[in-house]
């Protein structure tokens, strides 16, 4: 089974899933904006909880993410035991990018302000770039061409 496309099936499912929500909030939010109560006190709050969630979602999960890897790199794992990790630290960290995601899209229902949405384009977009090419794996954990061809079936970079 090729675990390179496993692991890129699940990314695109987070990633979707998220713009998919997100656009349904916007409508929702659209098509209700003429009944929602503006609270900027509220508004401001939940502006600092979810940059707050932001930021230290983002560098907790690629401290994370960074320190695994490179453990993953230098380990004499075998190439299935380190694909498998690298998938679960890729899991964590998407996670921690999604989260807050989740939050501001949340918090732009609540209030309406298209700031959530901007920030959680930029988790989106962070969250893009995180994307698990096999190049960029077989780079990161310095597999051999033996050991893609082990987790991929076809050794081709």
């Amino acid at each position: 089974m090729n675990q390179f496309k496993q692991l890129q099936k699940r990314y695109r499912a987070l990633l979707i899933s998220q713009i998919g929500l997100a656009i349904v909030a916007l409508v929702v939010v659209l098509v209700l904006q003429k009944h929602m109560i503006k609270n900027l006190q509220l508004d401001r709050a939940l502006q600092l909880v979810a940059v707050l969630m932001s930021v230290v979602g983002g560098f907790a999960g690629a401290r994370i993410y960074n320190r695994k890897v490179f453990q993953l790199r230098d380990s004499n794992f075998s190439a299935q035991e380190k694909m498998n990790a690298f998938a679960k630290v890729s899991v964590v960290f998407w996670t921690f990018l999604a989260v807050p995601a989740l939050v501001c899209v949340i918090c732009y229902i609540i209030t309406a302000n298209f700031a959530f949405m901007g920030l959680f384009a930029v988790l989106v977009f962070v969250m893009g770039s995180q994307n698990p090419f096999k190049s960029r794996v077989v780079l990161l954990l310095k597999l051999s061409k033996e050991e893609t061809a082990q987790l991929d079936g076809s050794g081709q970079i």
